[in-house]
C-alpha cells in the first residue's frame, strides 16, 4: 500500500470509490505497508498471505513469483481491453526531460516504435505506442 495521499491510492480509489474506507482503515491501524519498487511489491504480495497490491502488469509477467493478476468488472487487462477502454485501471508512461531532446531519446523513441520494439513491450505485456 501507499502513503496517504499517493496518486497511485488516489487514482484507484478514483475508479473504485469503495477504496476509500478499505485505505483510511489501514492507514489508522498501520496494517499496511510501502515498497518503493514494483519488484519489492510483486515479491511482498507473493510472500504475504492474503495481500493485495497495485503494480506494473509487465512487471508481475517478468518476476518470478506466481502472483495473480486479477480482473476489473470481469475484465482481464490485455492490450485489446486497455486499448479499448474496457479494462480502465490503467495508467500512462511520461517520460520527461530538459530541451533540446538528447539525439539518444530520438535512438529510443525510434527504437519503441520500431517492430522490434513493439514486439519487446508485447512480450512483456506492456501496450505499445501507436
Amino acid at each position: 500500500m501507499r502513503e496517504e495521499g499517493d496518486s497511485g491510492a488516489d487514482f484507484l480509489v478514483s475508479q473504485i470509490p469503495e477504496l476509500k474506507g478499505v485505505f483510511a482503515n489501514a492507514w489508522k491501524a498501520s496494517s499496511w505497508r510501502v515498497e518503493f519498487s514494483d519488484t519489492a511489491t510483486i515479491t511482498s504480495v507473493a510472500r504475504l498471505k492474503n495481500s493485495i497490491a497495485w503494480s506494473d502488469y509487465s512487471n508481475n509477467i517478468i518476476s518470478e513469483n506466481k502472483t495473480k493478476v486479477l480482473s476489473f468488472n470481469n475484465v482481464t487487462p490485455s492490450e485489446k481491453s486497455v486499448k479499448d477502454g474496457s479494462y480502465p485501471l490503467t495508467r500512462e508512461l511520461t517520460l520527461v526531460y530538459k530541451d533540446p531532446l538528447p539525439s539518444r531519446l530520438h535512438e529510443f523513441f525510434d527504437f519503441i516504435k520500431s517492430q522490434k520494439g513493439t514486439s519487446l513491450l508485447r512480450k512483456y505485456n506492456a501496450v505499445p505506442i501507436e
